[in-house]
């Protein structure tokens, strides 16, 4: 599968290089116009898709509520492409929950590409904690994908990769996890309650069959690590290596036209090349996608490792995200995506 796909990522690659440069191919002109709107860690407006997050989200509270609105009315209102929306609400631990799944409207899918991040935020005593690289950040990456995607199957519907999505049969799912922190002492129990609601759900739709990829994103947005995101899985490492091109792509580009968003970055990687991979067997790191590895369900996690500094901290805050890395991210996952749709 990886061996077709990569073939017409080359036909596309070849066409659109032979008729454009390296910032076409990655619609530069888009996100210089929209970046320093939509993704800002400061500049708030109406149009700011990431500052929306930037309060606590404890499960059941009022600003809980006013995020997963927020999200909801992206997709329903903001949107131009008719995105289908599902709830996924639920009871678990004497708490209410609810996951948001928002699928592209498009014909002929037989597979899909799912990309999920949590909206909640965990639940310390006493404290406010607002959980900005965890995962207020990957949140806001995952709106502005979405927007971009949307604009270029829509507004820009005669394009070459619109065309080749369209007549594709991928389809996306984005999901918004609730439930992800635990509410008193972390446990396989008490943790990542909507990823898990939504596995057997799926299960039992035979949707899990049906996803060829889900990427699990977090912790998005911080200061550069020491490491990178790495493979984890045997089965995904194709995908790592699409994404790590993606990133080679993105450190060739002369970003000299976009220095007045901050944007020129160190041509340090943020997807690490020097880790192996390991089996889900003898991976330790406990996210949401080891709910969907417990029925075989192709993952890719993207938290980089080791986790953020701020990590699960009252400092975890706006001020310290990494502006440059919440843009990169814009972009890699925008181009991902469409690489992954073809």
């Amino acid at each position: 599968m990886i061996f077709n796909r990569s073939v017409t990522f080359l036909i596309f690659f070849f066409l659109i290089n032979n008729i454009s440069c390296y910032g076409d191919l990655f619609f530069m002109d888009y996100h210089e116009r929209n970046l320093p709107i939509e993704l800002s860690i400061t500049n708030n407006s109406q149009d700011n898709l990431i500052l929306p997050f930037n309060k606590t989200r404890v499960i059941g509270s009022k600003n809980h509520k006013e995020v997963q609105n927020f999200i909801i009315d992206h997709f329903t209102n903001t949107l131009s492409r008719k995105w289908v929306f599902e709830e996924d609400s639920f009871e678990a631990n004497n708490h209410n929950f609810t996951n948001l799944i928002f699928t592209l409207n498009k014909p002929n899918v037989s597979k899909y590409i799912v990309i999920g991040a949590h909206y909640d935020s965990k639940i310390l005593p006493k404290k406010e904690y607002i959980g900005a690289v965890d995962s207020a950040a990957t949140c806001g990456i995952l709106l502005y994908v979405s927007k971009f995607l949307d604009r270029i199957l829509t507004e820009e519907s005669d394009s070459l990769a619109s065309r080749l999505i369209n007549e594709s049969n991928f389809g996306l799912k984005i999901v918004f996890f609730d439930g992800k922190e635990s509410i008193k002492q972390w446990s396989p129990e008490d943790s990542s309650y909507g990823a898990k609601h939504l596995a057997e759900i799926w299960e039992e739709q035979g949707i899990n069959d049906k996803i060829e990829l889900f990427i699990v994103a977090n912790l998005l947005g911080g200061p550069e690590q020491k490491d990178g995101v790495t493979s984890h899985f045997i089965n995904t490492l194709g995908y790592l290596k699409m994404l790590e091109d993606v990133e080679t792509v993105y450190n060739s580009i002369d970003l000299n036209n976009i220095d007045n968003i901050n944007m020129r970055l160190r041509k340090k990687q943020v997807i690490s090349r020097s880790k192996s991979f390991m089996t889900a067997q003898k991976y330790t790191v406990k996210d949401d996608h080891i709910e969907f590895l417990k029925y075989n369900v192709p993952m890719l996690y993207t938290a980089p490792l080791p986790y953020p500094r701020h990590w699960h901290r009252v400092s975890d805050t706006f001020e310290n995200l990494s502006q440059q890395q919440v843009y990169r991210w814009g972009i890699l996952l925008s181009d991902y995506m469409i690489r992954l749709l073809l």
